[in-house]
């Protein structure tokens, strides 16, 4: 027994100068990340034993290595052994590859963003603006190869911070004399009056109205909420007249 305390006293001291060694920002792997790290080392270590206790005639069909084929090998050899394709043939594979090639050429790249930089009257369709699936539908036209994703045209258009399918209204000044007019507003936007600064005993009033507004009352009163319920608003009301709301607010 005093042996047993002394042993467990050592460990003691031992733990407790082993953080000591330890940078104090380390931080603390998590139960998720030490789970998986155990479910990997069981998986590698079942995948073991089933290849010594399997051969590799017992693998199905389905399951063996695929051959390459000969558009997706480039122009060092294959891992089967064979060159790349004849001369002349497309080095473009059908998959992304440690050297930064590709599905497409650049110039099918570059040539889709082009399309979703035009308005689609430009080309004839009868559409104001370039959807996903129409802009890919039309590049699907327009372009010979192979037929790219959905998500291929999306991440090209992302990363050109690209948005054919979105729009912003804006105002196109046709006065001649928009320049003038427009000066003294924007002035007293930014706190100045014919090129002088504004008091404190300067206002800058803004008025706006929003005229037909309907003035509309239910003929039964809403039901407020339940649990498990939404209120609920009876469909009949009354009208009584529309109304013009004017607003002046002090900026």
């Amino acid at each position: 027994m005093l042996a047993r305390n002394c042993r467990n006293h050592a460990l003691e001291v031992m733990t407790c100068a082993i953080p000591s060694s330890i940078p104090p920002l380390r931080k603390k792997r998590s139960r998720k990340l030490v789970r998986s790290a155990v479910d990997e080392t069981h998986r590698t270590s079942r995948c073991a034993g089933l290849n010594l206790r399997f051969s590799s005639t017992h693998i199905p069909a389905r399951l063996a290595p695929r051959r390459p084929a000969p558009w997706e090998c480039m122009s060092k050899p294959c891992a089967s052994g064979e060159s790349a394709g004849p001369k002349g043939v497309s080095a473009w594979k059908t998959s992304p590859g440690q050297d930064g090639r590709g599905v497409f050429p650049p110039e099918d790249r570059a040539q889709a963003l082009s399309f979703a930089c035009e308005l689609p009257s430009r080309y004839g369709l009868p559409i104001s603006h370039f959807t996903l699936t129409d802009l890919l539908a039309y590049i699907h036209q327009q372009l010979d190869g192979p037929r790219m994703a959905l998500t291929t045209l999306w991440r090209w258009l992302k990363e050109h911070a690209l948005r054919p399918w979105q729009s912003r209204m804006w105002l196109f000044p046709r006065d001649p004399d928009f320049l003038a007019k427009a000066t003294p507003v924007l002035d007293l936007y930014q706190g100045m009056w014919l090129g002088e600064p504004l008091g404190s005993d300067d206002f800058v009033i803004c008025a706006d109205e929003k005229p037909g507004i309907q003035v509309i009352e239910r003929c039964h009163p809403p039901m407020p909420p339940r649990p498990g319920r939404c209120m609920r608003l009876e469909h009949e009301y009354i009208r009584h007249g529309t109304v013009a709301y004017l607003a002046a607010l002090d900026v």
